[in-house]
């Protein structure tokens, strides 16, 4: 569903549950059920692991990371 890949996408429940032919309710229910977090907490944890890795791998400056990662706000 959420592509790990891409974290610094603009994830929205509605562009979702469009992609996914179901109402935002339904994949909002569905995705705390299965996840046991909101699709906003999952699609910031993604950004922050993302992020992490970043820190730890690379020489980039950390408002580029946050860019990369959809996290502008250092």
């Amino acid at each position: 569903m959420i592509q790990r890949e891409h974290p610094e996408r603009a994830w929205t429940s509605l562009g979702l549950a469009r992609r996914a032919g179901v109402s935002t309710a339904w994949l909002a229910a569905g995705f705390r059920r299965r996840f046991a977090m909101t699709i906003a907490r999952y699609v910031l944890v993604q950004r922050v692991e993302r992020a992490r890795g970043l820190l730890a791998t690379s020489t980039l400056p950390v408002a580029e990371i946050g860019r990369l990662v959809g996290l502008p706000d250092a």
